[in-house]
């Protein structure tokens, strides 16, 4: 038996950060843009846009600057903050899951299973 916990972030009824966001953001950065990194998870480019500006607005910065299109394409760059939210993020969940995990094997030996 294992566990599988989900980490979210966010106030009241609005979630603007979890597994979905963090890994479109890992996206973006290795792809340089929005619609590479959209185009890797199978999202489609406005959805991605509206999980970006979701985030953005839930911690009240950016965290993606953006270059306009033409003939190249347009770009895409992580901020600073960005990066940090996703460590941040990253470490927490882990720590979730190696409690959970230690907590569940406490509590099965406790009853016996």
């Amino acid at each position: 038996m294992r566990t599988n916990v989900k980490v979210r972030l966010g106030e009241d009824d609005f979630w603007y950060f979890g597994p979905g966001v963090s890994e479109l953001l890992k996206s973006i950065d290795r792809y340089g843009s929005v619609a590479g990194g959209a185009l890797n998870m199978n999202l489609s480019y406005s959805k991605a846009w509206k999980m970006i500006k979701d985030s953005e607005k839930g911690f009240g910065c950016a965290l993606v600057e953006r270059s306009t299109g033409g003939k190249g394409g347009g770009k895409a760059v992580l901020t600073d903050k960005a990066r940090e939210i996703i460590l941040l993020f990253d470490t927490l969940s882990e720590d979730v899951e190696e409690y959970a995990e230690k907590r569940l094997k406490e509590l099965s030996e406790h009853n016996g299973k």
